[in-house]
């Protein structure tokens, strides 16, 4: 849309900016945008292309929510049966 070739370095640049950026964003609604912002710069997409994606990140936000509140829990239970010892029953 904004005519940015995308060669495969790029991509791979995209990919790295926008996994760092992940790890620090907090889980709530529509984060990913805030994370998509350093892989835009990364690639020279203008920010501007941020607005469109407001429209349409509703729907695949609820599932990346799912998702981390489901692996959240999982971690958790697993951390307590890791660290539960067998005298406190």
């Amino acid at each position: 849309m904004y005519g940015v070739p995308l060669d495969a370095g790029m991509i791979a640049a995209a990919v790295l900016a926008i996994f760092l950026a992940a790890m620090t964003v907090a889980p709530v609604p529509s984060a990913s945008i805030v994370s998509l912002a350093p892989a835009l710069d990364v690639v020279g997409v203008p920010l501007a292309g941020l607005a469109i994606l407001l429209g349409i990140d509703r729907v695949p936000d609820v599932f990346r929510s799912a998702a981390n509140v489901v692996c959240h829990m999982g971690a958790a239970t697993t951390v307590d049966t890791m660290t539960r010892g067998d005298g406190e029953e």
